[in-house]
Parts: structure tokens; C-alpha cells; sequence
């Protein structure tokens, strides 16, 4: 009898076991689909209740050609004071009416603003540097290094270069540059806590500048 007993146990045990474990698998499972949206060609990465996306040609070459054009000028003429690492410039509707469309736009897919985004960054990366592993959002108590963003969205304004991918981590995604392409993910959960899976960095550029709208 003790041995029916015993081998009960077992069976409940590896039962157990193996529920957690593929459980988590699936959590950590990411999956993806090509939609459409604002008549854009887009990819939908998502796990659980998270997803990140990538929305092709969200603004145009001309468009993106202008912003770097218009953040070269102003990186010569302007200086900027406690701007984050490898950012030349931020830019307005002043300096370009199209970024005041551009904060509409964005706001109304992430709806999250209240406001409208109003200004964005611009960030140049020359070879043998990237964007270092980090979190956009804070913590609870505040980080001193913070960026406190809601959403995230950044934009890829050239491709004369190698390298220079986002790679998300915890779920092994690798998203690619491409002229005019938005990438965009939210940082923190419905309970205002940093999403785990929000953080990510990019590979370093190999030749070539990179630049990226934020």
C-alpha cells in the first residue's frame, strides 16, 4: 500500500512540475503577426499581456532625410545642456513643422497623452557605439538615471550604415533598422511597475553613422 502511495506522490510531483515548466514556456513563448495599422505594414511581437511593434515606413525618407538635416544644423548652432548620451538635438515644430504631426500621430496609436508629444530627440551614433542596456521607464522609488517614459518610440532616419539593431533581452528579439520604420513598446504594467521585457539595447554600429528619432 505504501508503495501506491508513494508512487502517487511521485506521479503528482512530476505532474506539478512539468505544469510549471511548460507554463512558463509559454509565457516566455513570443509570438508574432503582420498586420496593418493606419494603413501601415506592421509586425506585432507580443507574449502574455506585453507586446512590442514595429510599424514599416511610418514616415517617409524625405521626412526622416529633413530631421537629420535640420539636427546637424541645430547641434552646430545650438548647445544642448544635460542631454542624454550621443543626443545632437530636439527637435519642435519650430524647427520642423512635421514634428508636431509626427506627436499627434504617435500619440493617437499609443493612446496614453493627454498632451500630444510635442518635441522629440535625436541621436547620432557613430562606429563602436550603441545604446547601452537600459529600461525607459522607472522604478517605484525613482532612479536617478530615468528617462520616465510611458511609451517608447524610436525611429530609424537612415540606413547607410551596419549594425545598430534593438535586441529586447528577455524575450530574444532582434528588430532591424530600416529607413522610416517606428519601434514601439509600453514600459510599465496596468499596476504602474516596469515591465521586464521593456528593457533592451542595441549592437553596436560597424561603419557608417546611425541615426534615431526618440
Amino acid at each position: 500500500m505504501l508503495y501506491y502511495i508513494l508512487g502517487a506522490v511521485i506521479i503528482l510531483c512530476a505532474a506539478a512540475v512539468a505544469y510549471i515548466y511548460y507554463t512558463k514556456e509559454e509565457e516566455l513563448f513570443l509570438n508574432t503577426e503582420e498586420v496593418t495599422i493606419s494603413g501601415k505594414r506592421a509586425l506585432r511581437h507580443y507574449c502574455t499581456d506585453y507586446e512590442i511593434w514595429e510599424i514599416f515606413n511610418f514616415i517617409s525618407p524625405e521626412e526622416a532625410l529633413k530631421c537629420i538635416d535640420t539636427a546637424e544644423h541645430l547641434a552646430k548652432t545650438t548647445h544642448l545642456k544635460n542631454k542624454p548620451p550621443n543626443m545632437i538635438a530636439r527637435l519642435t515644430k519650430d524647427d520642423y513643422e512635421f514634428i508636431e504631426t509626427l506627436g499627434k500621430v504617435i500619440s493617437k496609436l499609443t493612446n496614453t497623452f493627454i498632451r500630444h508629444k510635442d518635441s522629440f530627440g535625436i541621436y547620432k551614433y557613430i562606429p563602436g557605439t550603441n545604446i547601452e542596456g537600459h529600461y525607459d521607464g522607472c522604478s517605484r522609488k525613482k532612479d536617478k538615471v530615468c528617462a520616465e517614459v510611458e511609451v517608447s518610440n524610436i525611429i530609424f532616419l537612415n540606413n547607410d550604415y551596419t549594425g545598430g539593431s534593438l535586441y529586447f533581452g528577455s524575450l530574444d528579439l532582434m528588430i532591424r533598422p530600416e529607413v522610416g520604420k517606428l519601434v514601439m513598446f509600453k514600459n510599465y504594467d496596468k499596476e504602474g511597475k516596469i515591465v521586464p521585457y521593456s528593457g533592451f539595447k542595441s549592437t553596436k554600429v560597424l561603419n557608417g553613422m546611425q541615426y534615431l528619432l526618440r
